[in-house]
């Protein structure tokens, strides 16, 4: 049998956060990949369908080609309408077509793990090496996220958007009495004058055309280019077992027409919620046929301004400012960002009002997309049926949309700071899972037991596999999760005992 040392599996975000980690510790492993990219076959993959029902965003695409939500044919998954969470077996991942924003958390927000934030915070520092951020320092975000990198570069913003940011750190003491804090958005991407810099096209939310937003499929196909890693793509990974001094992986081609085994010391493994769901209810020893994960359920509003402000075709298309609202005197937060009139939201409001009526709303709308902690969210079931079929359906949270709908009423309490009142008649909820902040399905403990993991995310039954990406997650924040999923995994990855 073929011994493959480390295995890491997966090309995302955790993915890559292990891998980084595992290469300052002198280990070349090799990364086990599905790897689907726009020219992958049609006959290996197919598409998942969105469970939207017209609520929510519509699916960012990479290019107009939908490869990163394609699943293997080697998989069988039924996600029923109840839920839109979705895996990504491309090379990178939902980074491919993720919104790039970046917070860490909060020591609040970690207070039921079984780690600190001072457990992260070297691999916060790590991660900030390596994914470029853009921003500022010294609004109120700094003074509470105090894990954010501190060298940000500054994207342009539009003209709305700037009279915000000023009118936001003129008063951030006054908000911050109302439990409301806000900036500038931190984002994934490349703000300095290199080859991949912004050049401000529009084409923020169909796959940069220049590679200036994060992406770590990027990343990973780099170190495999240079032999700092293996890569083996094109391949699925089917179930894990435990042996004496390993792993034993069953691998599997995208079809499931080839099939082999291969042996590592030790397995990192960062497939998603989905995928590693699906793997580790699937292999020997783990004990499980059921998984819960939990959801940081989003929702949209408009923010209706005064003031008139027209669409720039070049403007960045992502978020570009951030705002947190206290939801519990716990410390739990409700995280939204802003959005300047764009393309994507004339199409959310031509949806709902009619295009007529839409594109003359539009010069006096920007959006909000808010995102609530998992304790007032839906939550997900995961099974493995009879026939190896992966049944995945929601149970939603009659709590999500009241909670919505008081975030939003705090906001109408800052109209004048941010220069317009959401609107919470046209609040939309969207479906759990549809923002893929998800996870929560085999959460770290101090004291495991079947379904969890211990704090290097080692489940029961597979002491040499750690799960690395956000399964392990005890709550789920209302926030961005994947700047946490990597501190966490560089730190799962340097702390293993190899």
């Amino acid at each position: 049998m073929e011994s493959v040392g480390v295995a890491v599996v997966g090309s995302g975000p955790a993915a890559l956060a292990a891998v980084l980690a595992l290469r300052r510790r002198g280990v070349s492993p090799t990364v086990i990949d599905a790897g689907i990219t726009a020219t992958t076959p049609p006959s290996a993959s197919a598409s998942m369908p969105s469970a939207t029902d017209g609520s929510g965003l519509p699916d960012k695409t990479f290019g107009g080609s939908d490869f990163p939500y394609r699943v293997p044919r080697v998989r069988t998954w039924e996600i029923d309408d109840t839920c839109a969470l979705r895996g990504s077996f491309a090379l990178g991942g939902f980074s491919t077509v993720w919104g790039a924003a970046v917070l860490p958390f909060t020591a609040a927000q970690m207070a039921a793990w079984p780690i600190g934030i001072e457990d992260l915070r070297p691999h916060y520092a790590a991660i900030a090496e390596v994914v470029p951020t853009s921003g500022v320092c010294g609004d109120a975000l700094d003074a509470t996220f105090v894990d954010l990198p501190t060298n940000p570069r500054p994207l342009a913003g539009v003209r709305a958007t700037e009279a915000m940011a000023s009118r936001l750190t003129r008063d951030a003491v006054h908000l911050g009495r109302r439990g409301l804090i806000g900036g500038r958005a931190r984002l994934a991407v490349d703000a300095g004058d290199g080859p991949n810099a912004c050049t401000y096209e529009g084409a923020c939310l169909a796959g940069c055309p220049r590679g200036a937003i994060f992406d770590a499929g990027d990343m990973i196909a780099a170190q495999a280019t240079t032999g700092a890693i293996t890569y083996v793509g094109g391949t699925v990974v089917q179930r894990l077992t435990s042996v004496p001094r390993g792993v034993v992986l069953d691998l599997s081609d995208l079809t499931g027409g080839s099939q082999r085994r291969v042996h590592a010391t030790h397995v990192l493994l960062a497939a998603g919620v989905l995928g590693t769901a699906d793997i580790i209810l699937r292999s020997q020893g783990a004990g499980v046929r059921v998984l819960r994960a939990l959801d940081s359920q989003y929702f949209l509003a408009p923010l209706v301004r005064l003031g008139a402000q027209e669409i720039d075709p070049h403007a960045v298309a992502l978020s570009h400012l951030f705002l947190e609202v206290e939801v519990s005197s716990s410390g739990e937060m409700s995280h939204l960002q802003v959005y300047p009139p764009n393309a994507l939201l004339l199409g959310v409001l031509s949806d709902r009002l009619g295009v007529h009526v839409a594109r003359r709303a539009i010069r006096h709308v920007m959006g909000l997309q808010g995102f609530l902690p998992s304790s007032q969210s839906g939550v997900i079931d995961i099974r493995l049926g009879r026939a190896g079929t992966l049944a995945v359906s929601a149970r939603p949270n009659p709590e999500s949309g009241p909670a919505a709908r008081r975030v939003l009423r705090r906001l109408v309490g800052a109209a004048r700071q941010l220069g317009g009142v959401p609107v919470a008649g046209q609040m939309v909820m969207a479906p759990v899972g549809r923002g893929f902040h998800s996870g929560g399905t085999l959460p770290m403990t101090s004291d495991p037991a079947v379904g969890g993991t211990d704090t290097l995310g080692s489940p029961p039954g597979l002491p040499r596999v750690h799960i690395v990406d956000s399964s392990v997650f005890p709550t789920i924040p209302g926030g961005t999760i994947t700047y946490t999923v990597m501190a966490n995994s560089h730190r799962i990855a340097s702390g293993v005992p190899l």
